[in-house]
């Protein structure tokens, strides 16, 4: 808690900062396609980013943006993020972003900077193929080129048994440019020899990106990774690097390592959450019931548990504690489970794969305020509290009109609408209209003569979605399931489609859900107001939620739910959506939608 206190004092202090140097920046930020003082270019497409400060490089990338014939245009910001530039100059900085693939010929002449849209004149593939060719140059392996936006990065002394994460932005993007320094060159383990003496001291680093996380172990002339995954660890592989360059970035783990005083566990440091699948919490006070966490709270206590502070390892044990103040159990996806362990100002950790127990000191602070935090998320899992909001998205609302009709739409939403495509300059945050021609086949034309397949908007609101009834789906029969109850629900093939591949994903990785097909609760929440007024009206709202130990008893309570099939007849409009993440009780609020 005392880290996270002084993270948002950083941060309110980093605002403050920013806010006195506005008038300055504003001054000396150069147009986004006039660009000049460029210091480095940041090239991202996925997980993977490449930092470029060499002049020859920056020169060509700043060449082909100012020779582009950039103007703005109204382009599409719903599109998925395919690849990115985040061009840099002494105190600005642009993020341009493209949705082709880095695998696509097609032609990139659409952008987005900071907010606006932009058509350039000439083709800018080809400077984002140069970047990408340079990024695979530079990692072949796919290990040493993450982007600094999407990792958590820990610092490991093996030795101490104590770690910490690197939270500054700064400190993240200096030990990732150096990582990508390293020219590593892949060996065999009988040739492991070739590597030196492995390191000690701050002489590990994991990176944790996506699902998955990273082990990296410094050696004096290279390094060794190990990927693990939801299953647990692959087989380690080992690259002889650039002597120098592992020294620099061994400098630099040390430098990091050293600054920040807050350590934690390397046991707790190296937890993947992703691989977290159960999460018990034991107090001794209540006799040690079991308080077992439902996903979303389990992984907001993982948060405050990997970062329980720690003053002293006093070594190793081969038993925990009998009787502990507190004890939170954890059951990984690989089989392995942890048992941590507080008593009196001191902290025991078992792991089942090892066979050893380790012991801390901890900070009293510290402690205690992670076991009012884990009281509390106790306590609002009872009350059926959720926190956070559940994730909700993409309404999309097509027209069908008899013949070609000018249609205007307005939205009243109980609520704050985040986003609006198309957009309209009168929206406000609660309020949105769009006004457009619709074709008989869905087709929608609006003042410029853009087209487009439907209406978006997303937002967040206060509603308490209830479940009242549903159906439970395996993520084998999911496909299936929606093909089925679309159909009856009245989608035709265009919007089961769109509605299937935005949808599939989620009940799969789900592995089962608990699914609802709401329809007042939406329509309440989100009122249309549309002229013509249409002669039938479908808006589809369907409710997700994950079903595992925690909840499965309360929702085999739930009858099954009867849909009702929707007739089209004369102007048609039809409207789906969706919330993932919500729990048996109450059901939570929006998050987006």
């Amino acid at each position: 808690m005392k880290k996270l206190i002084r993270r948002i004092l950083a941060s309110v202090l980093t605002v403050c900062t920013l806010l006195g140097m506005l008038p300055a920046l504003a001054a000396e930020a150069p147009d986004p396609f006039a660009l000049k003082g460029v210091e480095s270019v940041t090239y991202t497409s996925g997980l993977h980013s490449l930092i470029v400060t060499d002049d020859a490089t920056v020169k060509k990338v700043v060449a082909a943006l100012v020779n582009s014939g950039a103007q703005k245009a109204n382009i599409n910001p719903n599109t998925p993020t395919g690849m990115s530039l985040l061009i840099k100059g002494e105190e600005w900085s642009y993020h341009y972003w493209t949705p082709a693939s880095p695998d696509s010929d097609q032609k990139i002449t659409e952008l987005w900077v900071d907010g606006e849209g932009y058509r350039t004149k000439s083709d800018l593939r080809p400077v984002f193929t140069m970047l990408e060719n340079q990024r695979k140059q530079v990692d072949p392996y796919g290990y040493f080129t993450w982007d600094q936006d999407q990792t958590c990065i820990g610092l490991l002394d093996n030795t101490a048994r104590k770690a910490t994460f690197v939270e500054v932005y700064e400190r993240r993007t200096e030990i990732l440019q150096l990582l990508q320094s390293i020219a590593p060159s892949k060996i065999t383990a009988a040739n492991q020899s070739a590597l030196g003496k492995q390191r000690t001291g701050i002489s590990e680093m994991r990176i944790q990106i996506d699902s998955n996380s990273y082990s990296y172990q410094l050696y004096e002339k290279g390094l060794s990774v190990t990927k693990y995954t939801l299953e647990g660890a692959n087989v380690t592989e080992y690259f002889v690097c650039d002597a120098s360059a592992i020294q620099k970035l061994a400098d630099q783990m040390s430098k990091t390592y050293n600054e920040d005083t807050y350590k934690t566990s390397t046991w707790l440091a190296i937890i993947n959450p992703a691989r977290v699948k159960s999460l018990n919490v034991k107090f001794k006070e209540e006799k040690y019931q079991d308080n077992i966490l439902s996903e979303l709270y389990a992984q907001q206590m993982l948060d405050y548990l990997r970062e329980i502070a720690v003053e002293e390892f006093l070594g190793t044990t081969t038993s925990v504690w009998k009787s502990p103040d507190a004890e939170f159990q954890l059951g990984f996806t690989s089989g392995v489970s942890y048992r941590i362990q507080l008593l009196s100002g001191k902290m025991r950790i078992y792991a089942s794969d090892m066979k050893q127990v380790l012991e801390y000191t901890t900070r009293e602070v510290s402690v205690d305020r992670l076991i009012d935090y884990a009281k509390q998320l106790i306590q609002n899992q009872k009350d059926g509290e959720y926190e956070p909001n559940p994730s909700t998205a993409k309404p999309v609302i097509y027209l069908y009109p008899e013949k070609e009709t000018e249609v205007s739409v307005q939205l009243n939403f109980n609520g704050t609408l985040t986003s609006v495509y198309p957009e309209n300059p009168k929206n406000t945050t609660s309020s949105c209209a769009w006004k457009v021609t619709a074709a008989p086949d869905g087709t929608l034309t609006d003042a410029q003569g853009r087209n487009y397949r439907y209406l978006f908007w997303e937002g967040v609101a206060d509603v308490d979605w209830k479940q009242e009834s549903g159906f439970f789906v395996k993520a084998e029969d999911a496909r299936e399931f929606l093909e089925e109850k679309l159909t009856i629900l009245g989608l035709n093939d265009i919007e089961q489609n769109d509605f299937i591949t935005y949808w599939l994903p989620v009940l799969q990785e789900n592995g089962e859900s608990f699914v609802t097909f709401t329809g007042k609760q939406y329509t309440d929440a989100a009122k249309l107001t549309v002229t013509p007024k249409p002669d039938s009206v479908l808006r589809v709202q369907m409710l997700i939620s994950k079903v595992d130990d925690t909840n499965r008893a309360e929702f085999e309570k739930l009858p099954e739910q009867k849909l009702t099939s929707f007739e089209r007849k004369g102007f048609v409009l039809v409207e789906w959506g969706g919330t993932s993440g919500l729990n048996p009780q109450t059901v939570s609020r929006f998050g987006k939608s």
